[in-house]
């Protein structure tokens, strides 16, 4: 196709763009001012005045109903409170009525921002008789909009003034242009081949000879290894004097040598001043220390002190005192600590060990009373109210036990002898796991286990025993139950608060009181009647495995259910139903008994041990009961258990 075609195709849908804009506004504007009537309350008309130019004009409305076309407000309330504002200028807030035709506004301009070309060796600098030195040397001085006079002085290169002006939110970057004189110039240096600098720059080496254009009449002379010389422009014979080389020795090494000026290698200082010069030699973790340098021929050998600070450390109970991990003594004790940030710690038996930093800064004495937090108190104060410990999925519920009567009611349907009636009291807060362990979380423990989220069974009450200790020792816990080297059974440590398996009283209390006045029959309540609460029990699909069956009901599970299915009763899983579960408690028959037994645990080291609650192979009323137990020894297809530990 002919390019001339294209290109006048391409202008007519060009206009037809445009055309297409035009009377989409058009309409728009004819819109607005045809429901004005109906909507806009009045109109407001912008009029604002500034030095500088008022440009991008943004209007919010803060309160009230409004838009802007340009500097005309329509307002669509009673009355408005609006924020306007201009690029560079500060914002101004306005109430506008019905009686605001016209409003009249001065917005106030932002500051601008001088800065200086070449700003180094300044010695002076004057913003409208201000001195600006240091904030000039910094960077950018922020000054308000306008005009401004600016005075500086250097050091080599003389005065300079001029008139300066500031633009909002603006940047002017000036360059001083000091005033230059014709100077003749005849200058010779012993030795030859110095450098000859006027304000900063090079005009030349010696022997020099000339007429230069000089902004002052100061110069100044350098050679590479000589001390520099200030000079007066004009006829000059220079001789340069060598840097004085001395020996030096600084300990420790790696510190900062501060004062005249110098340059340091090795074990030589080069001097680039004259004698007598102070210097200063200071290294991080060491007292800094002065010295004066008199004599070219002077050795100089610096050796710092270490800054050391007293501690004196006391407590309120008999505590061992460790400093950066190293036992120090006996509170109360005082030591001697080096600079840096140390690290205290203090323990107690039975008390929540405290470390803290001392930052040694100088050789100021420190006093650090310790106030140590019982460990029973600490636990019940910050232990939560639920958690998941390392190791497993499920989480923990802290649980405030009170008093429980042990065993069956007496005359209630379905008891057995073994349920002796027992008055108990549950001093210790104590943690319940939500759900029996899983097949997954005893596999981190035991290798060839099924990774199943079912409850993991036919595992013996001493298997449950060392999983737990294993799972205190995950969670640096003191383990609860106590093995010897070859694995026998000795017993329970009563102080620990590792993980362990659920008392029998603990198991009784949280399936049937917790959260309620009186203990109930079942984990759903008191009725002889199954329902959704009763959880995977021997159904109608299990007839084929259990001895008896409930025939009118179903769980929808044949055997072994997850962890997490059932229906949860007051936070927790599966009391009833799924896995029967081992409980720390040695089996034993007793006498009734009216006396209050605090916290039980029977705890004989040999027989068999106490199972509670009903499983997926369990029908009738004597195993669905919360007083029910039984005893067995070794693994059981039905038998799984749930961690529960002490909080203090």
């Amino acid at each position: 196709m002919d390019k001339n075609l294209i290109d006048a195709l391409q202008n007519a849908a060009e206009k037809r763009r445009k055309r297409t804009i035009s009377i989409f506004a058009i309409g728009l504007c004819v819109a607005l001012l045809g429901i004005s009537p109906l909507f806009v309350k009045f109109i407001v008309v912008i009029k604002a005045s500034s030095p500088y130019e008022l440009k991008s004009l943004k209007v919010n409305f803060e309160e009230g109903r409004g838009i802007s076309l340009g500097h005309r407000l329509l307002v669509f309330s009673d009355l408005a409170r609006i924020e306007i504002k201009y690029d560079g200028h500060y914002a101004v807030d306005a109430l506008i009525t019905a009686a605001t035709a016209t409003l009249n506004i001065e917005p106030k301009p932002k500051p601008g921002f001088l800065a200086l070309k070449s700003n180094s060796q300044l010695v002076e600098a004057l913003v409208d008789g201000v001195d600006v030195l240091q904030l000039v040397s910094a960077g950018k001085l922020k000054l308000k909009a306008g005009s401004h006079y600016l005075q500086v002085a250097n050091r080599e290169c003389g005065r300079f003034a001029t008139q300066f002006s500031l633009r909002p939110e603006k940047t002017l970057l000036l360059e001083p242009a000091f005033e230059k004189t014709s100077i003749p110039l005849n200058i010779t240096s012993d030795p030859i081949g110095a450098e000859v600098v006027s304000c900063g720059r090079v005009i030349g080496t010696t022997p020099l000879s000339g007429t230069f254009e000089l902004s002052d009449d100061l110069l100044r002379v350098n050679k590479a290894g000589f001390r520099s010389e200030m000079i007066t422009a004009g006829v000059a014979s220079v001789t340069l004097e060598p840097y004085i080389r001395i020996p030096i020795e600084l300990n420790p090494a790696g510190g900062v040598l501060s004062g005249a000026l110098h340059s340091w290698k090795d074990s030589t200082l080069e001097l680039k001043e004259r004698l007598p010069v102070r210097l200063k030699y200071e290294a991080v973790g060491y007292a800094p220390q002065k010295f004066e340098i008199t004599s070219a021929k002077q050795k100089i050998r610096i050796s710092l002190e270490k800054i050391t600070a007293p501690l004196h450390v006391s407590t309120n109970v008999p505590s061992s005192v460790f400093l950066d991990g190293k036992f120090v003594g006996k509170s109360p004790v005082s030591i001697l600590m080096e600079y840096g940030d140390r690290i205290l710690s203090v323990t107690a038996s039975g008390y929540k060990s405290q470390d803290k930093t001392i930052p040694v800064r100088s050789e100021q004495a420190i006093n650090a009373e310790i106030e140590l937090e019982g460990l029973s108190s600490y636990r019940l104060r910050t232990s939560p109210r639920e958690y998941v410990p390392s190791g497993m999925n499920s989480a923990l519920v802290r649980v405030a036990g009170s008093e429980l009567e042990l065993g069956s009611r007496l005359g209630e349907r379905g008891s057995a002898s073994n349920e002796v009636r027992k008055k108990v009291l549950l001093s210790r807060e104590f943690y319940m796991g939500v759900a029996e362990v899983s097949e997954a979380e005893f596999s981190a423990y035991s290798s060839g286990v099924n990774s199943s989220q079912k409850p993991i069974t036919d595992v013996s009450w001493f298997d449950a025993a060392r999983f737990c200790n294993w799972l205190s020792v995950e969670n640096d816990l003191q383990p609860f139950y106590r093995f010897d080297e070859n694995g026998d059974y000795l017993g329970i440590n009563r102080s620990s608060v590792g993980f362990r398996l659920p008392t029998e009283a603990e198991w009784e209390y949280v399936a049937g009181k917790y959260r309620r006045s009186t203990k109930s029959v079942f984990v759903w309540g008191d009725r002889y009647r199954l329902n959704k609460l009763t959880g995977n029990i021997a159904d109608i699909s299990a007839k084929k495995i259990a001895k008896t069956h409930a025939a009118t009901y179903n769980d929808g599970y044949a055997e072994l259910a997850p962890v997490s299915s059932g229906e949860s009763v007051n936070g927790f899983l599966n009391f009833s139903g799924n896995a029967a579960e081992w409980v720390t408690d040695t089996y034993v028959l007793e006498y009734p008994s009216q006396e209050q037994v605090v916290d039980p645990i029977e705890t004989v080291t040999t027989g068999s041990h106490t199972v509670k609650g009903s499983s997926f192979l369990s029908s009738d009323w004597r195993e669905l009961r919360i007083a029910f137990r039984d005893s067995f020894s070794g693994g059981r297809e039905d038998i799984g258990f749930r961690i529960a530990r002490y909080v203090n």
